[in-house]
């Protein structure tokens, strides 16, 4: 019985440690990238996925479709531009190496293409 309630605790602490929310304001955990724009899509969820040339990594901004662009725009906004990245290095159980970077700056030709509105920060 002991054994159950143990594995109990570590499937609700990897649950938990899985589901936390990305920390913005933790400068520690920046990621800083530029690149050229390979492709941008969206899997659901209002997200817009970003891959960058010569770099294995997704980047993520946040429910973006919900702002006032649509997936097109960001598109013909996007791909094959040089850009500016301020990411979160965030891991977890479905993230162990950080693969999945949520983006918290977008800039282009000095221009903040998208910010989540906690941040403070510059690039």
């Amino acid at each position: 019985m002991k054994t159950y309630y143990v594995l109990g605790f570590c499937m609700i602490m990897a649950a938990l440690y899985t589901l936390r929310p990305v920390d913005y304001q933790d400068d520690s955990l920046n990621v800083d990238v530029s690149g050229i724009v390979e492709r941008v899509h969206t899997p659901c969820c209002g997200d817009v996925n970003i891959s960058l040339s010569g770099d294995d990594r997704m980047f993520y901004l946040n429910r973006a479709l919900f702002q006032d662009k649509n997936i097109q725009e960001w598109k013909s906004d996007l791909e094959g531009e040089q850009i500016q990245l301020k990411g979160v290095a965030h891991s977890s159980i479905l993230n162990p190496r950080s693969q999945w970077v949520p983006v918290k700056l977008l800039v282009k030709d000095d221009e903040i293409m998208y910010s989540v509105n906690r941040v403070t920060t510059s690039l």
